[in-house]
């Protein structure tokens, strides 16, 4: 690509907030063994081993070298890239959306359809997730 572009961190909620908050994508990378799997233990810990080293080599070549050098154009970009990687986090809303009436996706959910009142949004949508929240709750209770 020949046009310029930069990246910008999630905006702070105002200016007293003193660090960003970038939340982590709602996707999980999963893998699964077949039932028929007769070294479940051997398995599992080749995999735990492939996603150690994958942890300690290629999650930091993917940041420094194609994130960081690669993929961006200006010092400016690799500094976001690094407040964005340092302030990750998620919410439980977020990261159990069904179980919460995805009120983790608000601001998604009011932009596709094209909404703009929050308050009347969030409580016509709060009563069914405090249920499902409820549910939540109790099945880890039941664990």
């Amino acid at each position: 690509m020949e046009n310029d572009y930069g990246i910008i961190p999630p905006a702070k909620f105002d200016e007293e907030q003193e660090n960003y908050s970038a939340v982590v994508h709602d996707i999980a990378t999963l893998i699964c063994l077949p039932q028929t799997c007769a070294k479940l233990d051997q398995c599992g810990a080749v995999l735990e081993l492939m996603a150690y080293e994958s942890w300690k080599d290629v999650t930091p070549a993917y940041y420094e070298t194609a994130m960081k050098t690669k993929y961006t154009r200006d010092q400016a970009s690799s500094q976001i890239i690094d407040i964005i990687h340092d302030n990750a986090m998620t919410d439980i809303a977020y990261a159990f959306g069904d179980n919460f009436n995805s009120m983790g996706y608000i601001a998604r959910r009011m932009i596709s359809g094209k909404n703009s009142n929050f308050t009347s949004y969030y409580e016509s949508n709060e009563a069914a997730a405090l249920t499902k929240m409820q549910q939540l709750i109790d099945a880890f209770l039941n664990l």
